[in-house]
């Protein structure tokens, strides 16, 4: 029987696909992702005090986050949780430059922000203009442009960082996903942020055996 013998290029693309696909788990093991409800959905309503606390919340995770390691944040820049997120992320990274860290935006269409509030879009853009890197997934809209987008954002992390919001919405389908492939959520329940007595407290998330919740629906 012949002996197969790989040709000196094929050892090299080998060596180049191993190294890379090295490379683009050693980006995911370092990588975060946010996932909110928008202003509608927020379980706190208009109650400042309690968005404070959400905000702090966040902050403190994003924190630990970066006390343990990871460096690229990827926020998908909706109104609500998103933008807030991102928020926190400009400001940190000016805090500490020697960290290296790094914000993308994960924009589903470019007319994202087109029906949003004055002020709401003027944040958009202001963070947008500050990211390392932007993402777009489609030219207009379409709700698989938001799926791809949260997919994407999954894929490439390890950690999902997330606000609770109602059952049935994107940010339900994007926990639901990130279980079902491993990642790690770090979790703010919805009742939590409903009542102003309650202790904020993380609520971990383990990988559980779960159905794809974006089959069917594109």
């Amino acid at each position: 029987m012949p002996i197969m013998q790989n040709t000196p290029e094929e050892i090299r693309r080998y060596i180049r696909n191993h190294r890379q696909a090295n490379e683009e788990r050693e980006e995911i093991a370092k990588t975060c992702c946010f996932t909110g409800p928008r202003p509608k959905n927020f379980p706190w309503g208009g109650d400042r005090e309690r968005e404070a606390q959400v905000v702090a919340w966040l902050e403190e995770q994003i924190r630990e986050a970066i006390a343990r390691g990871y460096r690229h944040f990827i926020s998908g820049m909706a109104a609500g949780v998103d933008l807030i997120a991102a928020s926190v992320v400009v400001r940190l990274r000016g805090e500490m430059p020697e960290k290296g860290i790094a914000l993308e935006a994960a924009v589903p269409f470019p007319e994202q922000p087109s029906r949003w509030k004055q002020k709401t879009q003027a944040e958009y853009f202001r963070l947008l203009a500050l990211c390392d890197r932007v993402s777009m997934f489609s030219e207009r809209f379409s709700v698989a442009a938001y799926r791809e987008r949260d997919r994407y954002m999954v894929g490439a992390s390890s950690l999902v960082i997330g606000v609770e919001s109602v059952p049935d919405g994107g940010t339900a389908r994007t926990l639901s996903y990130a279980k079902a492939q491993g990642r790690r959520i770090v979790l703010l329940g919805k009742d939590e942020v409903r009542s102003p007595t309650a202790r904020r407290r993380r609520r971990r998330t383990s990988a559980a055996e779960v159905g794809d919740p974006f089959r069917g629906v594109d």
